[in-house]
């Protein structure tokens, strides 16, 4: 009993300062949500989206779609396809 306190501290301590791998992450198959506001709508086909870190991107939507200046939005990307929605 004696033997084993010491080696399990030791062990332990040497999983917590082990060295950490670089992490590598991918976006194939994973949902990405974000939630932005429509800054502006042009020819009702195209809206400008400001999301919370401050960037801006443009999308095309269809013209039966109704979206306004100051509506909440999320925009969903899924392997690729990006889908708009309040």
């Amino acid at each position: 009993m004696r033997i084993v306190l010491p080696l399990a501290a030791i062990l332990l301590i040497a999983g917590c300062v082990a060295q950490q791998w670089p992490m590598v992450s991918s976006t194939e198959g994973t949902t990405l949500v974000e939630t932005g506001q429509v800054i502006a709508v042009r020819d009702l086909t195209e809206i400008s989206i400001r999301f919370s870190d401050g960037g801006v991107r443009t999308y095309q939507v269809r013209p039966d779609e109704s979206f306004h200046v100051g509506d909440q939005v999320k925009v969903i990307t899924n392997r690729g396809n990006t889908r708009l929605s309040y």
